[in-house]
């Protein structure tokens, strides 16, 4: 039996692109839940409308949320402390926080930035479905 290794636990650090990919997907995922929701709104609007499928780009969003504040601290060497409950409860708010207190100057660019990711995930999904079924969701 051989000993365990000695010495500190080696623990992952995510790069920058790993992140950027981790949004994009999680993006997308969100993306591609809502339009599909809508899909099934704009064939039956009685139906659908408290399903899980409602619930299911939440879901991913929430998740999402808190597995990026877990890279984006794991990538800078912090703990994750209380911002993983705090994203997962406030959402997109303690996300604005936490950018603009890590990243300062940055934070400028970043939060306009995270604006156009929350967009991209919620509204554009309603604007897509609004062209392609018109008159399904007046």
């Amino acid at each position: 039996m051989g000993e365990p290794p000695s010495g500190p636990a080696r623990v992952w650090r995510p790069s920058l692109r790993q992140e950027c990919w981790f949004l994009a997907v999680a993006v997308a995922a969100c993306y591609t839940a809502e339009l599909y929701y809508l899909k099934m709104l704009a064939a039956d609007p009685a139906d659908g409308r408290l399903t899980l499928l409602r619930w299911l780009p939440r879901v991913i969003g929430v998740i999402g949320q808190a597995v990026w504040i877990t890279i984006d601290r794991r990538r800078r060497g912090r703990e994750i402390g209380g911002w993983w409950f705090g994203i997962i409860f406030l959402g997109p708010l303690v996300a604005w926080i936490y950018l603009a207190l890590e990243y300062r100057a940055r934070a400028l660019l970043l939060i306009p930035l995270s604006v156009v990711v929350y967009g991209a995930a919620v509204v554009a999904p309603w604007v897509v479905a609004s062209r392609l079924w018109p008159g399904a969701f007046a």
